[in-house]
């Protein structure tokens, strides 16, 4: 799979009592990614085509690709603001042991990057001395995912 849309990390957190976020998604399904209703500047920072790696919990859940054009309000909820986006790759969610961590994915165990809002990876000032560019990150990603042919 070619990594080279890989431009952002979202951390998200299921707020209906389950375990996991969007864990009934299936491969190549398309659903709606939520953002917090005040957000909409951040959801709409996400071009159609890019991809997204989801974290939960301090592990790599999804890869995700964005299917729609702009973000769209889904409801009055507080999570009202919707992204479409398709899956890419999912982790099996029902055996915690075999999904990537994040320390896995980084190289290290990091916090500050939750509250629900997109993160561009080229800013995320530990990515180029960690890893020296972003290429070599993509690349990383892909092995941990499995995404190599």
């Amino acid at each position: 799979m070619n990594l080279d849309n890989l431009k952002w990390i979202k951390y998200v957190n299921d707020q209906g009592g389950k375990d996991w976020a969007y864990e009934e998604e299936k491969l190549h399904n398309i659903f709606p990614l939520n953002w917090k209703a005040d957000q909409i500047e951040n959801a709409a920072k996400v071009q159609c085509g890019d991809l997204i790696l989801l974290l939960q919990k301090g592990l790599v859940t999804h890869l995700v690709e964005v299917s729609d054009d702009k973000p769209c309000k889904g409801d009055d909820s507080e999570w009202g603001v919707v992204r479409q986006v398709k899956v890419m790759w999912i982790a099996n969610l029902k055996d915690e042991n075999c999904i990537p961590r994040q320390r896995d994915l980084f190289g290290y165990s990091h916090k500050g990057y939750a509250g629900g809002t997109v993160k561009k990876l080229e800013k995320l000032e530990d990515i180029p001395p960690t890893w020296h560019s972003l290429d070599i990150f993509r690349r990383h990603v892909a092995g941990l995912l499995r995404l190599t042919d």
